[in-house]
């Protein structure tokens, strides 16, 4: 099963599992009680106590076991920017910068300072 979450809060008894798979970037949170987390490929294993964080930073299996009952919180990683909306950004600064260009030099300040260039230039 396929679950899509933004952020989920949790309960695992004592000794229950849990298995994420292909977690990357999530986020765990202990809210309450000890977790113990291994992730695929990672020698290291993580215990987590109330208001302690870990991001997952690998592929495959990641396991979380209640040491004791706890309450976790799991936070989903933010959506990758897409490549569409990185255009319309880099398009929108562009005219951004165009814009101010513009003003600064044919704008009502950059007209009345050439009047009085004008004005003066004559004398």
């Amino acid at each position: 099963m396929n679950l899509k979450f933004r952020h989920a809060e949790l309960h695992l008894g004592h000794r229950e599992t849990i298995g994420l798979r292909d977690a990357t970037g999530t986020l765990v949170q202990c809210l309450r009680g000890v977790l113990w987390i291994t992730q695929n490929g990672d020698r290291k294993d993580y215990f987590l106590g109330a208001g302690e964080t870990l991001k997952l930073d690998r592929a495959g299996l990641a396991l979380i076991h209640a040491a004791e009952a706890a309450d976790f919180a799991l936070f989903a990683p933010p959506p990758p920017l897409l490549v569409r909306t990185r255009l319309y950004r880099l398009v929108l600064a562009t005219l951004r910068a165009i814009g101010g260009w513009f003003a600064q030099n044919f704008g009502p300040q950059a007209i009345a300072a050439r009047r009085l260039r004008g004005w003066y230039g004559a004398l």
